[in-house]
């Protein structure tokens, strides 16, 4: 019971991105850069002890590189163009993304449930564009860029998949924020978005807290007691109905029939990845 509330508890405070991202009306470039310059400091003394091998350096790398830094550059520009309820639903995909790469560089393999939940989600993402496009909430680029963000999170997902088993989630964490920091860093010196006002910084900290380091926190653990399948299947779902409810509740957003198929395919998608054995 522990680790469900812990993959459902990481999935409220991870799908609030899509909804407090908004009224925040932060650059995105300082937005990510915020939230991932605090979240590696939150967990800096986990990182301070981290020993890293060598040769898993690339791998860390890599995750900082794509799911500290491109990934939720992506998310939060395609938020600009994409409703709240609409960018939750298909970040549903980075589930499909990771079971893709997970079965062709590191040899996990899915069955028939399995494969049917895959192309269950694989449906909602395409109900997900009807819906947006039925409501006009969302453009062609936005739902592209969260569909873009969601591919660099699977790989990010594959990579410290190999990792969490050697080094404490929390020192990986801190690391990754402080890669994506610098990552996302960069990208406010290329695009010299307008400074931030001092409650714009203070959100975007607070929300690179709870929505990025508690929340990973959570969901590492949640791994260690339920494993894989179901913290992922639960961390998609909660992930996606806490975007729509926060839409709909917080940012007047409409939903239209195309969103309850979508809520349909993932939670069916969601049930039979949850048998998924690790």
């Amino acid at each position: 019971m522990t680790g469900l509330a812990l993959a459902a508890g990481s999935g409220i405070l991870y799908g609030s991105i899509n909804v407090l991202a908004k009224p925040v009306a932060l650059h995105p470039a300082w937005l990510a850069t915020i939230m991932y310059v605090t979240s590696s400091l939150v967990l800096s003394p986990f990182g301070l002890k981290l020993r890293l091998q060598r040769k898993d350096l690339p791998k860390v790398f890599a995750m900082g590189l794509l799911g500290g830094g491109l990934a939720p550059l992506l998310l939060l520009h395609g938020l600009e163009k994409t409703a709240a309820s609409d960018a939750g639903l298909l970040l549903t995909m980075e589930m499909v993304a990771t079971a893709a790469f997970a079965s062709t560089f590191i040899g996990e393999r899915y069955r028939g449930r399995e494969l049917v939940g895959l192309g269950a989600l694989l449906v909602a993402g395409v109900c997900v564009a009807l819906a947006g496009r039925s409501s006009g909430q969302s453009t062609w680029t936005g739902v592209f860029l969260v569909l873009g963000s969601a591919v660099a999170w699977g790989v990010d997902n594959t990579v410290s998949a190999r990792l969490v088993g050697s080094y404490r989630p929390q020192g990986l964490i801190a690391v990754k924020g402080t890669i994506g920091g610098l990552v996302c860093g960069t990208w406010v010196l290329l695009t010299s978005p307008p400074w931030p006002e001092a409650t714009q910084a203070l959100a975007g900290a607070a929300m690179g807290i709870a929505s990025i380091a508690v929340s990973s926190v959570l969901f590492y653990h949640a791994l260690q007691r339920i494993g894989a399948g179901r913290t992922s299947a639960l961390n998609i779902a909660t992930t996606a109905l806490v975007a729509a409810l926060g839409g709909v509740l917080l940012l007047d957003e409409r939903l239209v029939w195309w969103h309850g198929a979508a809520f349909l395919a993932v939670a069916t998608g969601a049930t039979l990845l949850s048998t998924h054995q690790d």
